[in-house]
């Protein structure tokens, strides 16, 4: 399988590369640009708002890229910590999180690999929870594949 970088990149309107968060080095650290880490980024999508969401593979949790100062934020999960736990924000727990995407109604649907499930999180409130809805609003926003990466 092939790795991603842990450093996103972008290209702005004169093709120039910048990084959007992250430096180079395996870890977790919320923060801004170089300051954050990142380890194993398995997934990103991107909400109507510009609000980046990572999924944040070994180190279990999912991770907010705001938009305009771009700071980076833990969303759900405590970094390195792996476990099952539906909840609100760092009482949530993934294992392997990896593929991301977004429904219908804004909210973040998840493939948390290790647990075969898929977790759906409300955005504004960061609560986790594994439903018969986030089953129907993933299978939805997975044929959208043109929102995720």
């Amino acid at each position: 399988m092939a790795r991603l970088p842990i450093a996103s990149e972008r290209r702005d309107d004169d093709d120039v590369i910048s990084t959007l968060a992250g430096n180079g080095q395996a870890g977790f650290a919320d923060g801004f640009c170089a300051t954050v880490r990142f380890n194993q980024l398995m997934g990103v999508v991107v909400d109507a708002q510009g609000a980046i969401f990572v999924a944040n593979n070994v180190n279990h949790y999912v991770r907010l890229v705001a938009p305009g100062d771009g700071a980076v934020t833990t969303l759900v999960g405590v970094g390195g910590e792996k476990g099952f736990a539906d909840g609100q924000r760092a009482a949530a727990r993934f294992n392997e999180p990896y593929g991301l995407a977004l429904d219908v109604d804004s909210n973040l649907i998840v493939a948390d690999v290790v647990n075969d499930c898929i977790r759906k999180v409300t955005t504004a409130e960061g609560r986790v929870a594994r439903n018969a809805s986030a089953a129907r609003g993933a299978a939805s926003a997975l044929r959208k594949t043109a929102h995720t990466v």
